[in-house]
């Protein structure tokens, strides 16, 4: 209901479209660093792979549900039909995907 409280949402929308990015990108490398371990272990070994490989699956899983709460709350902004707050996701997830994707490169 005032100008500060707009802005601050506006803001706020664009750090959690750009969070919602980072957070993808971020579970997808967890994904292929297990994968490449898994294989690496799976080679030297055949005992005890489950055992090991329980937790990073359980935080795999966490971020999981963190990720999809997130992106069900850009759903839930998206949906006010507010133009501001839909241009802030728009440029948050575009950052976003911009950022995660030169950090690649050049990681």
């Amino acid at each position: 209901n005032t100008a500060g409280k707009y802005a601050a949402a506006i803001i706020w929308t664009f750090f959690l479209a750009f969070a919602v990015e980072g957070l993808r990108h971020f579970r997808f490398w967890m994904r292929s660093r297990r994968a490449s371990q898994t294989a690496a272990a799976a080679a030297a070994t055949k005992e005890g792979g489950v055992r090991e490989q329980a937790l990073p699956i359980l935080m795999e899983a966490f971020l999981f549900g963190l990720h999809m709460l997130m992106a069900y709350l850009v759903m839930l902004l998206v949906m006010l039909y507010e133009w501001a707050i839909f241009i802030s996701l728009l440029l948050g997830l575009t950052a976003g995907y911009f950022t995660m994707e030169m950090w690649e490169m050049y990681r």
